[in-house]
């Protein structure tokens, strides 16, 4: 992987170090109480937090880092790495990937090789060889690759699947538990942790993780364009719309109240180190259940296969009408929640009553087309013609200054039902009518146009025999 040079003059560097540090404060390292919390998972499936312990020659070495570039070595190391065509490009250079970087330089470098110098177990400074291979093999990988491992991890606690983690829903997609690293970085991000607890359970570290290889950049300007990407492939610079796309996906498959607290995306990368992305959704409650199914996996992966197929850029009344039904899963109140729904029922219903001469009777017109598109077998098609008129009314009552009321009527519910249950059926109605609509702008060209609905609600005759 890497030169036979450099690897000689990193060597005989540290071995120059080693000595230099022995001779000056002798072999023996205390080892003291990280600063800062490593979260672990038990035996019992809880996280709680640990003080690693660390050698405290690390902040010690400042003291020592002008003499060591007096040394020869230091000399020979600079020369070596300066004549590998892959290395010297990103030394005293910015280096990074996605938009995030660190500058990379010689003492940088050798910092991260001090942990060969030390035998934690001991508590002793000396110079091994296998301890030096092993710390560079781990470090050279990333300073000769082109590419570096990115993740972006949206936190969905709460969320059940059958069978072992992780699951995978498509490639480089998958429904996990969140990793020791991964949950020690989401609390560092201020997710999961109450005032009153300093535990973490299984069921809280959950996630759907998706993993990319990002190009390395070398002294890159970083991309500030306001490019939001496609549904499922979000540019690093807006990686926390991925949570919105895994939520709507979830939406569709199944109704439940799970929510996100956040997101986050690091570069697994010592290059990047400590350097980690991140969103608050800022949708309290964070709790919430989903419970999938082996067939809710099965339908998930096909609607995450349809949703990141391009359907969502050709047809974007259904991209809006899916939005807006997952934004009224994250609402603080059912008023909030209704009108989001009846909004995504508008997009998909009244996509192209735009001109002047389209927009009459559009109350009726969305509730006649949505009666006659909507397979429901809990209800007629008069019936859901009367849902969908009911919840367009308590919308306009809302968006005018009016009252919700604590009741609504529904179809078959004598003495009308609480508005949790009234929302509940529409969402469940607009549900049913998004992942239909799907189907058929997957198959049928003019779906959504006026012609479209005209068919459906007056097909043509059957010629006579």
């Amino acid at each position: 992987m890497s030169s036979p040079a450099v690897d000689a003059a990193l060597r005989a560097h540290l071995q120059a170090v080693s000595d230099l540090l022995i001779r000056e404060r002798g072999p023996r390292v205390d080892m003291r109480e990280s600063d800062r919390d490593r979260w672990a998972r038990g035996s019992d499936h809880v996280f709680r937090p640990e003080k690693p312990r660390e050698p405290s020659v690390f902040p010690e070495w400042y003291e020592y880092e002008d003499r060591s570039h007096r040394l020869p070595t230091f000399g020979l190391l600079v020369e070596a790495v300066r004549a590998d065509p892959v290395l010297s490009p990103q030394f005293e250079a910015s280096v990074g990937a996605g938009g995030s970087a660190q500058r990379l330089d010689f003492d940088r470098l050798v910092r991260r090789m001090l942990r060969a110098l030390i035998d934690t177990d001991r508590g002793e400074l000396e110079f091994r060889e296998d301890r030096f291979q092993s710390h560079w093999q781990a470090l050279a990988p990333d300073l000769y690759a082109d590419t570096l491992n990115s993740f972006t991890v949206v936190l969905l606690p709460g969320l059940t699947v059958p069978g072992a983690f992780p699951v995978e829903l498509a490639p480089n997609l998958q429904i996990t538990e969140l990793s020791d690293a991964e949950v020690t970085r989401a609390v560092s991000c201020g997710f999961f942790l109450s005032p009153f607890s300093r535990l973490i359970r299984d069921t809280e570290a959950r996630a759907i993780r998706h993993t990319s290889r990002l190009p390395k950049e070398i002294n890159a300007e970083p991309d500030l364009s306001p490019d939001e990407g496609a549904f499922g492939q979000r540019p690093p610079l807006m990686f926390h719309l991925l949570a919105d796309d895994i939520l709507s996906a979830l939406r569709l498959v199944k109704a439940g109240r799970l929510r996100s607290p956040g997101v986050m995306r690091y570069v697994d990368s010592w290059l990047l180190e400590g350097f980690i992305g991140f969103h608050h959704r800022g949708v309290p409650p964070f709790g919430g259940q989903l419970v999938l199914e082996a067939r809710d996996i099965d339908e998930l992966r096909a609607t995450w296969a349809t949703l990141i197929g391009g359907l969502l850029q050709t047809r974007r009344f259904i991209a809006a009408s899916l939005r807006r039904f997952s934004l009224a899963a994250d609402r603080y109140s059912l008023e909030d929640s209704i009108v989001d729904l009846t909004v995504a029922a508008e997009s998909l219903f009244l996509s192209e009553a735009g001109a002047p001469q389209d927009r009459g009777e559009l109350a009726f017109r969305l509730a006649l087309r949505a009666a006659s598109f909507i397979d429901w077998p809990t209800y007629t098609r008069r019936e859901i013609f009367d849902l969908v008129t009911t919840a367009y009314r308590r919308r306009s009552a809302i968006v005018h200054g009016g009252m919700l009321g604590n009741t609504a009527p529904l179809p078959r519910q004598l003495g009308g039902v609480t508005m949790d249950q009234f929302t509940e059926a529409v969402e469940e109605l607009m549900r049913r009518a998004i992942r239909k609509a799907l189907r058929e702008a997957a198959n049928v060209l003019d779906f959504g146009d006026r012609d479209y609905w005209l068919r459906l609600l007056l097909p043509p005759p059957v010629p006579l025999a």
